[in-house]
């Protein structure tokens, strides 16, 4: 938030005292605003795309031999047709001009066409239930042109252009503007007034993501044998119990774990018997060769693979820990925001920067509120979005792109446990300024929950009894037939007052059961309590990085909000009029 306020439409000349066609907004003080919700009126928005335009050319350089396939010393360069080009089709009107030689854009007409009615919305889980999960921001921005001067828009490619929204001082250099939104384009829609630029943020490209799209060819060795050719790799990442590998050469009796390397392979069982383990070999070469006798094991953890001696008599199952890997110089994730943070940045052809595409700030946080040690295993075609989501339901977390580009999640805490961002103040006699929140609203109504289970070492192999050795005793055939380990956090007096209060189960991908009893605690404690969400418009920052954020209302005593009362914001709505939505909850 800043500490200016301007005089919102301040007239041109003749009748005022700006010399200029069109009205600026006029400042008319500096200093600490009451509420920091009014400092970003006046300011002007300024448009930055680069859409794919078919009708430039792009000159790529050709190898020479050996490597390539023109016998010259020199590359020799080819020209192709199309590629995307950054361009500034509009500015607020009271930013529209021509920019100067030094400034950037340099030397260009921009027209002040974008009339500032923004439109999008964000959504961190719907309704009144945290477990829900979220949704991207969608919206529209708008562009006003009668005169048809944008027309050339119409033809150039719209199906995930970069778009940045920048904002600034109207007379300041363009170049001195900083930007509020980072976004990401779905299409352009026009008539004979206007065109409107659909908007999405950058999480579709994680919801279309695969999450490492590792495939088997089928030509034998690593590659697997043919029947798994088109196959997707296994993947594990943190502390996993009982997965099923993939056999990837039968003759060889030979199984991967996962895509990446490992850091160990803690245990080979048959039946759920332990097998011997007789060491590691470096490649997958060596471990083809070597001699493993029956009832062992050997590995290769670069590779997360491992051979048996001899033929299975049940089901083979493995304990692993992965992956081992070093990517963007970390290594072996196994919290929750590491393990989060690999998912989003280590593999694939669509991946977030690291770091400058993480909230640290967010990443840091989950760090410290969830230490503990926990694994998830991948076997199935799976999305990075829908990673992520696993990853973070287990703590009662979200995910999401902020505006600014930069990936964040986190847990939902007791926002009675956070000190607010900011206030905001609900009017009534003693309040002073100019008043800028409208009325709460309560939109939906969460039942309280009973009981939490907690899972905790998730088996993923469910055996059945002729999948177990018969030396097997009755409690650790138990564990292998269980869908995982649970503890318990229960209200006894919850069924009394509220009959219909659920018992939620949870699955946690915890390693240790004192780390999910402490988690199942923390999240009987927020969800027994009556929770509400609110809807509050406020004429605030249509840009402010509100979401995932607390924040404190006062003054709403008729609502049950008290003096004041810290709520958690999970969505924003802007619906064209520079008004957001609030959507709180707590």
């Amino acid at each position: 938030m800043g500490d200016k306020v301007y005089l919102r439409a301040a007239p041109p000349f003749p009748g005022g005292t700006i010399d200029r066609d069109i009205a600026r907004a006029f400042l008319i003080y500096v200093g600490a605003d009451p509420f920091n919700l009014g400092t970003h009126e006046g300011k002007a928005y300024l448009l930055r795309l680069s859409p794919f335009d078919s009708s430039l050319t792009l000159d790529l350089p050709g190898l020479p031999f050996p490597g390539g396939a023109i016998d010259r010393r020199k590359a020799r360069y080819f020209t192709t047709q199309g590629r995307s080009a950054t361009i500034y089709p509009a500015a607020t009107g009271n930013a529209a001009r021509s920019s100067s030689p030094t400034d950037t854009p340099a030397n260009t007409w921009v027209p002040g066409k974008l009339n500032g009615n923004f439109n999008y919305e964000i959504n961190l889980w719907k309704g009144a239930d945290p477990l829900s999960g979220g949704s991207n921001t969608i919206g529209v921005l708008e562009l006003d042109d009668p005169d048809g001067e944008l027309d050339g828009l119409r033809t150039l490619g719209w199906d995930g252009a970069p778009l940045q929204l920048l904002r600034g001082e109207p007379d300041a250099a363009f170049s001195s503007y900083s930007v509020v939104a980072n976004l990401s384009t779905a299409g352009i829609l026009y008539d004979l007034r206007k065109k409107q630029i659909k908007l999405r943020d950058l999480a579709w490209q994680l919801n279309q993501a695969e999450l490492h799209g590792l495939r088997y060819g089928g030509t034998g060795g690593e590659d697997g044998d043919a029947t798994l050719t088109g196959i997707i790799k296994p993947y594990a990442v943190g502390q996993v119990f009982n997965i099923t590998p993939v056999q990837i050469n039968a003759a060889l009796l030979c199984y991967q774990v996962s895509c990446s390397s490992v850091r160990a392979i803690t245990a080979v069982k048959d039946g759920f018997k332990a097998l011997t383990n007789d060491g590691d070999f470096p490649d997958y070469a060596s471990l083809a060769a070597a001699t493993v006798a029956g009832g062992h094991y050997a590995t290769c953890l670069a590779k997360g693979l491992f051979r048996i001696g001899s033929a299975p008599v049940y089901l083979i199952t493995a304990d692993v820990q992965g992956d081992n890997d070093t990517i963007n110089g970390l290594g072996y994730p196994s919290t929750r925001a590491q393990i989060a943070r690999r998912i989003a940045t280590g593999r694939g052809n669509i991946v977030v920067s690291d770091p400058d595409g993480i909230d640290a700030t967010a990443h840091a946080a989950l760090e410290q509120y969830q230490p503990a040690p926990l694994g998830f295993y991948f076997d199935q075609e799976s999305t990075k979005a829908a990673s992520l989501s696993l990853v973070m339901s287990g703590v009662a977390g979200w995910w999401c792109i902020r505006l600014n580009g930069l990936l964040a999640y986190g847990q939902l805490i007791d926002p009675a446990q956070e000190a607010p961002l900011f206030t905001l103040y609900y009017p009534d006699d003693s309040s002073p300024g100019e008043i800028r929140v409208g009325e709460p609203s309560m939109v939906d109504y969460p039942v309280r929950r009973r009981a939490t289970l907690m899972g905790w070492s998730k088996n993923y192999t469910q055996m059945t009894t002729n999948q177990i050795a018969t030396s097997v005793d009755q409690a650790d055939a138990a564990i292998a037939m269980a869908v995982s380990r649970f503890t318990t956090s229960t209200d006894l007096f919850m069924p009394v007052a509220y009959p219909s209060a659920p018992v939620v189960t949870v699955d946690g991908g915890f390693v240790n059961p004192a780390d999910a009893q402490a988690e199942g605690d923390r999240q009987q404690q927020i969800f027994k309590a009556l929770r509400e969400p609110f809807e509050i418009p406020v004429a605030m920052d249509p840009f402010a990085d509100v979401v995932g954020r607390v924040l404190a209302v006062a003054n709403s005593n008729r609502l049950g909000l008290g003096a004041s009362r810290n709520l958690f914001c999970q969505g924003v709505a802007v619906n064209g009029n520079g008004k957001p939505t609030l959507r709180l909850w707590g």
